[in-house]
Parts: C-alpha cells; structure tokens; sequence
C-alpha cells in the first residue's frame, strides 16, 4: 500500500484517548499524538498500523535515563583507568 494511501487516524485518536505515544519499533521512534499527526499531514511516516504500538512515553524516558547512567558510569571508569579521575581533566 501506497503511504500517501495509509489512514492513522484512527491509531492516532487511540493515542489520544489513552495518553500515549506511538512507537515504531523497527526504527525505535517515538512520536506523541500531535506530532505523528503533523508529520502525516506532511506525506512522512504514514506506515501501516502494523508498524505503530501505542507505549507509554515513561518508557522511553526509562530508557534514555539508563543508558545515560551507563555511559557516565562507562566513562568514570575509562578516566579512572587512564589515571584522569580527581585530575581537573575531567571534562
């Protein structure tokens, strides 16, 4: 099917109703209500209901936060190795 063919009006009110966002997995993009509406009002990322999930955006912000706190930890044991901790050089 064509994307100019692709109605998600109706997943996009779902979203709506139930406080959620839209979340395709395949290319890990998370879209609120009013910016997937936006967007398919613009021809982009009008893609079958199959390739939306409605998610909760805390997920995402979960998430983020972990890998975050991943990557601080990951870089104060890499500057801990190569004997920049407590040097002034941290940034």
């Amino acid at each position: 099917m064509s994307q100019d063919k692709v109605d998600l009006s109706s997943l996009i009110g779902r979203a709506h109703q139930q406080g959620l966002w839209l979340w395709c997995s395949y290319l890990d993009l998370w879209f609120s209500p009013e910016e997937l509406e936006a967007e398919n009002r613009q021809g982009r990322f009008r893609w079958g209901e199959i390739n939306w999930e409605l998610r909760d955006p805390q997920e995402c912000i979960t998430t983020l936060t972990k890998r975050l706190t991943d990557t601080e930890n990951s870089l104060t044991n890499f500057r801990r190795r190569v004997g920049q901790e407590g040097t002034g050089k941290e940034q």
